[in-house]
């Protein structure tokens, strides 16, 4: 054999080898690579659910600052009103003509919403729904200050039914009309106005802000327990003040004075 033939066959004979110590992975360096990759999505999973979050409080913000363009025009058609509480006893928008009786707000606001008064599923109405809300089956996410005072020295205060001049309120701009409903056992899920619960999506008292669920009974519960989403919102909820504007506020900000109409 010729030293140009021992050459080739040499060659060949060292091909396979080197390819073979190419293609080879080692039980470490797969254990290595699977390890790196688990990190980075561990890393990025948490990263990806904050966005979401961030998007769904946004939606939500967006909603409120619609519903509370729509107040304003309510108002503006109503003598400066804005209805408060819920009295399923009188859901005629024409009633507020004489400002004894109150409203449901999600239904008289529904004609500046650009939606039909007499709209009665709630489903259609996406702007009461608020993204973050479990209970996808919930049409209205939101509740209503039906809570008056007689003064700045009045720490319980009283629940209301008419509705109210926007000049009662003192701090329209610092003053909450309405907050993200808490999700609960003891919470009413609204899908219509044939839905049981219409009249508690009502703030009037300090523990539907705060309570101890643990030392009620649920009787108690559907009327005393907190109405008020704790953590709906990253630690918080969102809220539209009196004014029509709308913010985020964290559980712990959360007191009577931010529902508080009268501050003489």
């Amino acid at each position: 054999m010729n030293g140009l033939a021992r050459q080739i066959v040499a060659s060949r004979a060292r091909r396979p080898g080197r390819l073979r110590a190419a293609a080879g992975f080692t039980m470490i360096e797969l254990l290595v690579v699977v390890a790196i990759i688990a990190l980075l999505v561990g890393i990025l999973l948490p990263t990806v659910g904050r966005c979401r979050e961030l998007s769904r409080r946004a939606v939500c913000l967006t909603n409120l600052k619609h519903i509370g363009t729509a107040a304003m025009s309510y108002a503006a058609d109503s003598n400066m009103h804005i209805p408060r509480g819920c009295d399923l006893d009188n859901d005629d928008p024409a009633a507020l003509e004489t400002f004894t009786d109150n409203c449901l707000w999600f239904k008289v606001f529904l004609p500046h919403l650009g939606r039909d008064v007499t709209t009665s599923d709630y489903r259609e109405v996406a702007v009461y729904q608020c993204p973050s809300f479990p209970d996808k089956y919930q049409c209205i996410c939101y509740v209503n200050n039906s809570w008056t005072f007689s003064g700045r020295d009045d720490g319980q205060g009283v629940e209301i039914m008419a509705p109210t001049r926007i000049d009662r309120f003192d701090k329209s701009g610092q003053t909450v009309y309405l907050a993200d409903n808490e999700d609960a056992s003891w919470r009413p899920i609204i899908t219509d106005d044939a839905s049981e619960g219409c009249d508690r999506l009502t703030v009037w008292e300090a523990t539907h802000l705060s309570s101890d669920e643990s030392q009620m009974t649920d009787d108690e519960k559907i009327l005393d327990a907190r109405r008020v989403a704790r953590d709906r919102h990253a630690g918080g909820c969102n809220v539209m003040y009196v004014n029509g504007a709308a913010a985020w506020v964290g559980a712990d900000e959360m007191s009577v004075d931010m529902w508080r109409d009268n501050w003489r």
